[in-house]
């Protein structure tokens, strides 16, 4: 008779994001985290068909989760030198989780592809999001400005070589820039 085990895809989940949590991306394959969950690697492709995949709703999950966060300190914000400072934030930290497991299970040679249209859509997704925050702080915008705003935003939320103050003061430069200060 089979093995019944409760709630296997979420151990699965919050197992691998345990993994990434604590940094350890040397051990994130299907071995080890079979392993963790005390099951076998073939249980775990039952409920994701690749370690990719398993990446992919890790990133998708935290992604909305950080998004909500954002979205509701943005709400809060006062000036849009405050809100991109939020979003700024936001994105420091989603990246600072995943940066020590991006860099040695992808960019080092991995094989997980997100590609450019992944790109495309966070660029979206904070563009709309800093033009939510200019409307709502009553201030006009140049809609064509916003995706390179957004790539601003991006480029310093994953930019672990900026410290973080000088990309925070180049977010509120950009903000008064953009405000018309």
């Amino acid at each position: 008779m089979p093995k019944i085990i409760k709630d296997v895809r979420e151990k699965i989940i919050r197992e691998s994001s345990e993994i990434i949590k604590r940094g350890e991306s040397e051990r994130f394959s299907a071995r080890q985290i079979a392993e963790r969950c005390s099951i076998a690697v073939g249980t775990l492709y039952n409920y994701f068909p690749s370690i990719e995949a398993l990446l992919v709703t890790l990133i998708g999950d935290e992604w909305k989760r950080t998004v909500e966060e954002i979205d509701e300190k943005c709400a809060t914000a006062s000036t849009v030198s405050e809100g991109l400072d939020y979003m700024l934030r936001g994105l420091r930290g989603f990246t600072d989780k995943y940066y020590s497991f991006w860099i040695s299970a992808v960019v080092a040679g991995g094989s997980v592809k997100l590609g450019g249209s992944f790109h495309s859509r966070l660029r979206e997704e904070i563009s709309e999001r800093i033009e939510k925050l200019f409307t709502k702080c009553g201030h006009k915008y140049d809609k064509k400005l916003m995706p390179a705003v957004a790539e601003i935003i991006i480029s310093l939320g994953a930019g672990q070589d900026v410290e973080p103050e000088s990309a925070f003061d180049l977010v509120r430069a950009v903000a008064d820039k953009c405000c018309g200060k």
